[in-house]
């Protein structure tokens, strides 16, 4: 049985205002501990899951956080696109994957950028596309580049990570265990 915010709001005996506060975790607002666990416990009875379209209508501007992605087999990739969507879904955003392969268009693939909160781009090719995409937006779209940034602009920002020092941190801590022969792949 999938219930409505109406349902969770007659279940727990509170307002539907009150159960949509509580469930989006609304800034400026307190509620008691038990009245907070009473709209959770109804919502998970009642199998309630908030409508994103409804919400997106009702702002004009989603939650929504695309990471770029493309075909490959790494776990390298595969882990950090898993970090990222857990993070992201922490802060209130729900991560989406965006498919900016070739066949993408052709597929019908998603595209259109402005559903889209902000990226997180993977790949020097996706920051250039998406910055390009995003170009005749009121507002632009923040984009967050891993590795390197190639695009220059206000919204977009880069985290790297600094390779010369954490390799000499590690052959210091290895050569202070009394390590001689160190190899490094």
């Amino acid at each position: 049985m999938s219930g409505n915010i109406l349902d969770v709001a007659r279940q727990a005996g509170v307002s539907h205002t009150t159960v949509s506060r509580i469930l989006r975790n609304a800034d400026g607002f307190s509620y008691a501990p038990g009245t907070r666990r009473k709209v959770l416990a109804a919502a998970r009875e009642l199998g309630y899951v908030p409508n994103a379209a409804a919400r997106f209508m009702r702002l004009k501007k989603t939650r929504l956080i695309g990471i770029t992605t493309q075909p490959q087999n790494a776990y390298a990739t595969y882990s950090l696109i898993e970090k990222l969507s857990l993070r992201i879904r922490e802060l209130g955003y729900t991560p989406v994957m965006v498919d900016l392969t070739a066949s993408a268009p052709a597929a019908g693939g998603f595209l259109d950028v402005t559903h889209l909160a902000g990226a997180i781009c993977m790949y020097a090719k996706h920051e250039r596309e998406l910055a390009a995409r995003s170009a005749g937006l009121p507002r632009g779209l923040p984009l967050v580049t891993i590795r390197r940034r190639v695009t220059a602009g206000p919204g977009v920002r880069m985290v790297t990570t600094d390779n010369v020092s954490g390799l000499t941190q590690a052959f210091r801590h290895l050569s202070d265990l009394g390590h001689r022969r160190i190899g490094f792949l």
